[in-house]
């Protein structure tokens, strides 16, 4: 099924827009609304040009392969007079109508309630959030997958200011991200267990040929070793059918076709038969297959969407970014949908290297630049992963500055497309 990424965009800018950006500190206290009223979803949305980053790959043909990069949906709010200093709940709804089908909806909500006693803050689905509050600034942390969150204030010092809100550009309003995968199915169980004991995920690229349904064994990942994973968190991606690379007439899009059904038919028979396989990673970094991609990506052939491939393994992911960012001779590109994204395999035979990227990462980033960096490893290298996932852990994760989101590549692709995609509003629900 063909899916239209264009979105129709109409403007209504309603009162002011205030943008805080800020840390999480300290937790808010979280309770549920009692009472919800009704509103009508107000569908703002402003198209911006998109990134014009540039793709490593051949360029394919403008007609063969239509483009993803599309508007970015602004988000809009619509600030009503307050004036009670009464609890008072706030309603914002996300309106995904543009967002193709994916696994993860996640969006981080930064809403500005100023200094405030008491926040309860409850999804759609009756659920209480627990959102996370800075006091210094202001500023409130939500996320969500749902179609609107409601967020009661009490005793709000100045809640006719309170309200405005910006979606963060990473999830959890993170300064940068890191994500890694593991190719070629052999010798990755020890090397997996190293993200396990810090609670943390990454990608699995399987060439589907090699995947056994019962088979179940140390030294290599088969189907029983996927359902497990999958419901860990950690992501399934498509290495093709049997690893066809640069070879004389090959026939790309059957392996990719195998290679993607094969998988399917494993992840139908998991606990988590909605997981959509999203992401495929071409073998030997073979540059013929990232055109083949986009457009099977844009017929609906299967339901990757993007290509990880080439060096371009830094990346500047704020909204509607265009420009490249250079620093000590470092150049992260400018995300951009329709290009692959790249992998650094220097974990294999340059660790030091490694190291020093995620350091440039921490030194790079900040509240207006946020920077993603993907990695690559086959099997083999348990002890170059360990090194690098306790540096990160203990220097920019939770033992350190806890700046870094870890996640896979295809959950924070999925962040950025709902960013991207999804027009926020806002309303006074009850007063």
């Amino acid at each position: 099924m063909t899916r239209s990424f264009l979105i129709v965009a109409t403007v209504m800018l309603v009162g002011t827009l205030l943008f805080v950006a800020c840390a999480p500190t300290t937790l808010s206290e979280v309770g549920l609304v009692e009472e919800e009223q009704s509103v009508e979803p107000l569908s703002v949305l402003r198209p911006v040009e998109g990134n014009g980053a540039v793709d490593a790959t051949p360029a394919a043909d403008a007609t063969s392969v239509p483009s993803f990069q599309e508007e970015v949906a602004e988000t809009a709010v619509f600030l009503p007079t307050i004036s009670s200093n009464r609890p008072v709940t706030l309603r914002y709804t996300l309106d995904r109508t543009a967002v193709p089908a994916l696994t993860y909806y996640d969006l981080t909500l930064k809403i500005f309630v100023g200094e405030v006693n008491h926040i309860a803050v409850t999804d759609a689905n009756g659920q209480r959030l627990q959102g996370a509050y800075d006091a210094d600034s202001g500023v409130l942390l939500v996320t969500t997958a749902t179609d609107w969150v409601d967020v009661t204030l009490t005793g709000a010092k100045d809640i006719a200011q309170a309200g405005a809100v910006e979606k963060a550009a990473l999830k959890g309003d993170k300064k940068w991200a890191w994500s890694h995968g593991f190719d070629d199915n052999v010798h990755l169980k020890a090397a997996i267990a190293h993200f396990t004991e810090k609670g943390w995920t990454g990608s699995l690229f399987m060439i589907a040929r090699d995947v056994q349904d019962n088979r179940r064994e140390d030294w290599v990942i088969d189907a029983p070793d996927l359902h497990d994973f999958l419901a860990q968190g950690w992501a399934i991606g498509s290495h093709t059918w049997g690893h066809e690379c640069f070879v004389e007439n090959p026939d790309y899009r059957q392996t990719v076709l195998d290679g993607y059904n094969r998988l399917a038919v494993i992840v139908d028979s998991s606990s988590r038969p909605d997981y959509r396989i999203v992401s495929f990673a071409a073998p030997c970094f073979d540059v013929n297959y990232h055109p083949l991609i986009l457009q099977m990506r844009n017929t609906g052939e299967t339901a990757v969407l993007f290509n990880e491939s080439g060096d371009g393994f830094r990346m500047v992911v704020d909204p509607a970014t265009s420009e490249a960012f250079v620093a000590a001779e470092k150049t992260a590109v400018a995300f951009n949908y329709d290009a692959p994204v790249g992998r650094d395999t220097r974990i294999e035979y340059e660790l030091p290297s490694v190291l020093a990227e995620m350091d440039w990462m921490a030194a790079n980033s900040s509240d207006s630049r946020h920077l993603w960096y993907n990695t690559l490893a086959h099997g083999g290298h348990e002890d170059a992963v360990k090194q690098v996932v306790d540096y990160l852990y203990s220097h920019y994760g939770p033992g350190g500055t806890d700046e870094v989101w870890v996640a896979p590549s295809d959950e924070i692709y999925s962040y950025l497309l709902v960013r991207d995609k999804t027009a926020v509003t806002w309303e006074v629900v009850q007063e």
